[in-house]
């Protein structure tokens, strides 16, 4: 969320479609770290067959979530000025 935060602050000049590439292949990396990680600790029997499960689905649901912020930060941010803000008039309800 940092790393995506900065796109979007005063100053900032690189290329967000680039940096958002690099992020996501970052977490491909760090998700692979992890999954070592679990490897390792499976073979030394220092978690059961349960948590071992538990924990992939964790990484598998952490690792889509951090795809998709990224995929939703280049939709919004890569591509300055493509999504504008509009005020939205809203009649008030009748009586």
């Amino acid at each position: 969320m940092r790393r995506i935060n900065l796109v979007r602050k005063p100053g900032y000049e690189g290329d967000p479609a680039v940096d958002f590439e690099i992020l996501r292949r970052d977490i491909d990396e760090k998700i692979a770290e992890i999954s070592n990680e679990l490897d390792d600790l499976i073979r030394r029997d220092q978690i059961n067959v349960n948590m071992a499960t538990s924990l992939m689905n964790d990484i598998s649901y952490c690792e889509e979530i951090c795809v998709n912020l990224v995929n939703a930060a280049n939709t919004l941010f890569a591509v300055p000025g493509e999504f504008e803000t509009t005020e939205i008039q809203v009649a008030p309800p009748s009586a």
